[in-house]
C-alpha cells in the first residue's frame, strides 16, 4: 500500500488545511449614498410690478 502525499507521517507531506464553510454570508442591501442636506430654498414670491409709464403731453410726441 502506498502512502498518500497528504499523509502527515510522510516527510514533506502536509495535511489539507481545514477551511470552515460559513455558507453564504448574510448581506443585506448596501446602504445608498448619503446625500448632502440641501440648503433651504427661499419662498417664491411675485416680482414687483413694473412701473406703468403714463404718457405726458409734449413728451415722446412728434410735433404736429
Amino acid at each position: 500500500m502506498q502512502g498518500r502525499i497528504d499523509d502527515p507521517s510522510i516527510p514533506g507531506g502536509t495535511p489539507d488545511p481545514v477551511v470552515p464553510n460559513p455558507g453564504l454570508p448574510k448581506v443585506g442591501d448596501p446602504p445608498g449614498p448619503e446625500l448632502a442636506p440641501e440648503p433651504p430654498q427661499p419662498e417664491i414670491t411675485e416680482p414687483p410690478r413694473a412701473p406703468v409709464e403714463v404718457p405726458q403731453p409734449g413728451i415722446n410726441r412728434p410735433d404736429r
